[in-house]
């Protein structure tokens, strides 16, 4: 079995430089080309949160869409790094464990295997977060798919990085 801490080190430098790249991607895409998606959605949602309430909101849908775009934004520029030092520990630490195991000669394409089981896991869990929790709400597909996309690509970023300083962390 391979060295768990190497593991861990490489998982959580990889795991913060894709939090990082996901966070600026996606707030980036939230504020130009698919403002108008995530504006309707927050919408959708205040309305439906005043209609339920039953009481007059301190503030109409409209300053309720751009309080929540601000927050989104800000979330997920501060959520997506410690999300992916959550995430860079635990496949570190898979990684690691399952080293010897792992199909693939070179430690980046090891990295890469990982970075794709992550990628499924990650769309089966967002396929069933969606499922309980955002039931009412409309996402566009276009906005979905393009998520898939980014997903993908920032998983095998990871998967490569993780391979890349699990070579850099080897010991002397």
């Amino acid at each position: 079995m391979a060295d768990l801490g190497r593991g861990v080190k490489a998982g959580i430098v990889a795991g913060i430089i894709m939090g990082l790249l996901v966070g600026i991607i996606t707030a980036a895409l939230m504020m130009t080309v698919f403002h108008d998606e995530y504006a309707a959605m927050y919408q959708a949602a205040a309305e439906q949160a005043i209609a339920e309430s039953g009481e007059e909101m301190p503030f109409d849908a409209e300053e309720f869409t751009d309080m929540m775009m601000t927050f989104g934004v800000v979330g997920i520029l501060i959520i997506s790094p410690i999300i992916g030092v959550v995430i860079g520990v635990i496949f570190g630490l898979i990684y690691a464990a399952l080293y010897d195991k792992l199909p693939g000669k070179t430690p980046i394409v090891k990295g890469l295997v990982i970075g794709m089981a992550y990628f499924v896991i990650s769309i089966m869990l967002s396929a069933v977060s969606s499922a309980i929790f955002a039931s009412d709400m409309e996402i566009d597909a276009t906005v979905q798919g393009v998520d898939y996309i980014i997903s993908l690509l920032t998983s095998l970023i990871f998967g490569y990085l993780l391979g890349m300083f699990w070579v850099r962390f080897e010991p002397k």
